[in-house]
């Protein structure tokens, strides 16, 4: 029987995060030193955050407290701190769960690729520090009102292998050889 769409990507039931990605650092076996029972024992806790290419913020959302880890998430308010930019082409990316008070672009900033956007944190629907990505076809980070599309990464390694173009399977190690990434 071939696996479910739901085992490799958990959020596919959203359409508009069906082809998202949670990105954590995995260090020692584990994404966390100590109990990881604080957002500061997390390796991912803090990291910078960078935009995937250049575009225009067109919504940003920021003063979200972040949860703590393992006890608590925020379903009122989903995608917690949160910024969105577009791409151009119909194309938006979506990123979320920065750190409270830490994003550093504004709606209406024009950013470019790789530049710092916030720090990654854990607010909203979020169990652990990671930053949530995925790219959409409109600038709500709202389910139900866009629709996922796929990403299609440049210069990144999956598993110790590198990859100059492609998309990364749910649960493999991944690093960037570069920061851009694009639709398609």
């Amino acid at each position: 029987m071939a696996p479910t769409p739901e085992i490799g990507n958990h959020h596919v039931a959203a359409s508009d995060q069906r082809h998202a990605f949670d990105f954590v650092i995995w260090q020692n076996g584990a994404t966390h030193c100590g109990q990881g029972q604080d957002n500061a024992e997390y390796w991912a806790w803090g990291q910078a955050v960078l935009a995937p290419a250049q575009g225009t913020v067109v919504a940003v959302h920021d003063g979200v407290a972040d949860n703590r880890p393992g006890t608590e998430t925020n379903t009122a308010q989903p995608a917690g701190n949160h910024v969105v930019v577009d791409l151009g082409h119909g194309e938006f990316a979506a990123l979320a769960h920065f750190r409270k008070g830490s994003i550093r672009v504004a709606k209406g900033d024009v950013v470019t690729s790789g530049q710092v956007l916030g720090l990654v944190g854990n607010s909203g629907n979020s169990s652990e520090p990671h930053i949530h990505f995925h790219f959409q076809d409109g600038p709500r980070f709202d389910p139900g009102r866009s629709v996922g599309i796929p990403v299609r990464f440049d210069d990144y390694e999956a598993d110790g292998a590198p990859h100059a173009d492609g998309t990364p399977s749910g649960g493999q190690f991944v690093s960037s050889l570069g920061h851009d990434t694009k639709g398609g």
